[in-house]
């Protein structure tokens, strides 16, 4: 069994939780540890519910699934000062910022790839509506993107997505 690295450990603990709770748990981390900065958010354009995770919209190639962070804190981290690495407390903290930080990546990178396929695999759904609709598990979607069927399952639970012609759902 590979070893279970800090940045691993942070995407698998981020990737259960619904955007709400992540944005949670990001203010109350930005409270607690003084390496998190908070970055000014750039706003979006549609009138779209903060729940929704995913945007997915209809171009002229097809579907494009766009994250949908607003409502969720940007974050970086402060750089390390060579008096700030004398202090085990500071390095630990800036350690976990490092690793939230990292983990919030791969959780969005995780969010975009299940949602690709998804919409790739349920096209027609998106075209024809409820008659369109064919049986999709999440080994199959796992397959598709050479994950484990639980790595699916985390992400895809909780998570809403927002369709272009209004409609949401469940992923």
């Amino acid at each position: 069994m590979p070893l279970m690295t800090p940045m691993v450990q942070a995407a698998i603990a981020l990737l259960a939780l619904p955007k709400l709770e992540v944005a949670a748990l990001l203010r109350d981390r930005l409270a607690t540890n003084p390496w998190l900065v908070e970055q000014p958010e750039l706003p979006f354009p549609s009138p779209v519910p903060i729940v929704c995770e995913l945007i997915v919209t209809k171009g002229l190639s097809g579907y494009t699934v766009c994250l949908y962070d607003q409502g969720l804190p940007t974050i970086g981290v402060k750089v390390l000062t060579v008096e700030d690495r004398a202090s085990k407390a500071a390095c630990r903290l800036h350690n976990e910022a490092v690793w939230l930080v990292k983990g919030l990546a791969c959780r969005r990178k995780l969010l975009q790839m299940v949602a690709e396929t998804v919409v790739q695999l349920q096209a027609e759904f998106l075209e024809q509506g409820r008659a369109g609709l064919k049986p999709l598990t999440l080994r199959q979607v796992a397959e598709q993107i050479k994950l484990h069927p639980s790595t699916v399952s985390r992400v895809t639970a909780n998570k809403t997505l927002f369709i272009e012609q209004g409609s949401r759902g469940e992923m």
